[in-house]
């Protein structure tokens, strides 16, 4: 094996001056900022702004878990509630408060 391996360790003072993560594994939870997600918000947001003929006004955002589906979803609804729209946020967990159709 020709390859060498190490570690540096610093001093507890040097770890607390660190600038704080933005990725938190807190599934959900919207983080402090986003990071590198200006393209596709900006895409999903001209496409609500052009209205039901545009191609992105119906999304749909794939991804593993915890790759920020959710944090998109609501930084795009939080943003549509600005400009005075009415959101509905509705989940595949819950019955939507209607009666079970049977």
């Amino acid at each position: 094996m020709s390859g060498r391996f190490g570690f540096v360790l610093l001093p507890p003072t040097s770890v607390d001056s660190l600038p704080d993560n933005p990725f938190t594994p807190d599934f959900g939870q919207q983080p402090s900022r986003l990071v590198g997600r200006d393209a596709l918000v900006a895409s999903l947001k001209q496409g609500l702004g052009a209205g039901p003929r545009d191609p992105r006004f119906t999304s749909l955002l794939l991804g593993p878990r915890g790759s920020g589906k959710t944090v998109i979803l609501n930084h795009l609804k939080n943003e549509a509630r600005a400009s005075s729209w009415i959101v509905l946020s509705l989940d595949a967990t819950t019955d939507g408060g209607r009666p079970h159709i049977r």
